[in-house]
């Protein structure tokens, strides 16, 4: 058997020895991420003012901390967004995206605590993660959007997602550029990350028991029949309000009550209030 690649490895080896370089074990390399995921996280939730969990994928808290750092050091992020009184502000809301981000899904977008599936992300988790006025943030959303970094836009017809959910009415698809982290010097590890992702949630969707593929299906049905209502409750409101609007236009009492001061006779208001009689051709 050709033992080529084991000398050559073995002659690496000593040749990193000979130098004096020791190449850090995997046990080492584990506790730096950790350390480094840990001071990421610290930072980014102090800047941005909400909790931010080490545990997210390291691509992720690596690339939001690079953004805020951009905002005192342009070379982390070498492209035009926006002037430079509105660029914190931007940062801070593409930081918060980034940290939103479903690799496996391609989405910015929040998990459903009981489910765990995903929801739709409106405009509404920026302004409430950051404190921020809406219109600050739609301004940001904005700015991102033309500089062609992120991608927003509604869904208005029926889709079928990989996890399931069929998405009726208006949806809001919101997307990262994948090219923001080929300019933060991330793309491989998103590339690797992404793929692991995807085969975590391929490989969760196959271990799903009888059991809870029942469970599944009727959280499916509950979910239709929630739309169904819901969409039927909007339609008794708007009836509801039709009708209201109807009969206040109706409503000629205070009209009559005038017109009866002003001595006219009670038969003739009567009649000018009647509806017409059709004509019926005989």
């Amino acid at each position: 058997m050709d033992h080529g690649l084991d000398k050559s490895a073995s002659a690496s080896t000593a040749d990193a020895a000979g130098s004096g370089f020791t190449p850090y074990t995997q046990e080492q390399k584990r506790a730096w991420a950790k350390q480094h995921a840990t001071e990421n996280a610290q930072m980014l939730t102090k800047f941005l003012g909400y909790e931010v969990n080490s545990r997210l994928p390291y691509v992720l808290l690596q690339a939001a901390s690079d953004v805020i750092r951009s905002i005192t050091d342009r070379s982390k992020l070498k492209t035009r967004i926006c002037r430079a009184d509105h660029y914190v502000n931007t940062m801070k809301v593409l930081a918060t995206a980034i940290l939103h981000y479903d690799l496996a899904a391609n989405l910015v977008a929040v998990r459903d605590r009981a489910t765990g599936k995903l929801e739709r992300c409106e405009n509404t988790l920026f302004a409430d993660k950051l404190s921020m006025p809406a219109r600050t943030v739609d301004n940001c959303i904005y700015s991102l959007k033309r500089s062609g970094l992120y991608l927003s836009f509604e869904q208005r017809e029926e889709k079928e997602s990989e996890d399931g959910k069929a998405y009726r009415g208006i949806a809001s698809i919101k997307r990262l550029n994948s090219v923001l982290f080929e300019m933060l010097g991330l793309g491989g590890f998103l590339s690797v990350q992404r793929a692991r992702a995807k085969e975590r949630a391929q490989m969760k969707r196959l271990r799903k028991t009888p059991i809870e593929e029942k469970l599944e299906e009727y959280r499916q049905t509950d979910d239709k029949v929630r739309d169904k209502r819901n969409q039927q409750r909007a339609d008794a409101a708007a009836k509801r309000k039709s009708a209201l609007a109807q009969a206040q236009a109706n409503n000629r009492t205070k009209d009559i009550l005038a017109a009866l001061e002003r001595g006219e006779d009670y038969e003739n208001i009567k009649a000018q209030y009647e509806p017409p009689i059709d004509d019926i051709p005989y």
